[in-house]
C-alpha cells in the first residue's frame, strides 16, 4: 500500500502585513487531491478558512470571501494560501489538510 501524504508548512512563523503560506505535499499529488485550509486562534477551536476541490470549486468561510486566495504550485507539489488585508484578529495558526484527516503542523501568523 502507498504511504499517506505528508504535509510540510513554510514559513513556520510569519509577522507580516499580508500572509502567504505554502503547504508542500509528499506521497500524493496536489493535482489529484482536494485541500482544506483551517485556522486556530489561541484558546479556540479549529475553524475552516477555504476548501479547494480538484475540479476547481472553492468554498470560503464567512469573513474571508474577498481576503483569501488559494492556488496550487504543481512544480513544487504545494498548496498556497494567501491572506490579504490582515487584521489583528487574523493572528492564528493556519494549517492545510487533505483526505479529511491528514494535517500539516501549520504556520503561525502574528499580525502586529
Amino acid at each position: 500500500p502507498l504511504a499517506d501524504p505528508v504535509l510540510i508548512h513554510c514559513p513556520v512563523v510569519s509577522k507580516v502585513p499580508e500572509g502567504e503560506f505554502q503547504c508542500a505535499m509528499y506521497n500524493a499529488s496536489v493535482i489529484d487531491t482536494d485541500v482544506h485550509w483551517h485556522y486556530q486562534r489561541p484558546g479556540s477551536n479549529t475553524e475552516w478558512v477555504i476548501r479547494q476541490f480538484v475540479n476547481g470549486t472553492l468554498t470560503k468561510a464567512q469573513g474571508f470571501h474577498d481576503r483569501v486566495h488559494v492556488s496550487r504550485n504543481v512544480s513544487r507539489n504545494s498548496y498556497i494560501l494567501s491572506l490579504v488585508n490582515v487584521t489583528l484578529n487574523d493572528s492564528a495558526l493556519y494549517r492545510c489538510s487533505v483526505w479529511s484527516y491528514i494535517y500539516g503542523a501549520g504556520s503561525q501568523l502574528n499580525v502586529t
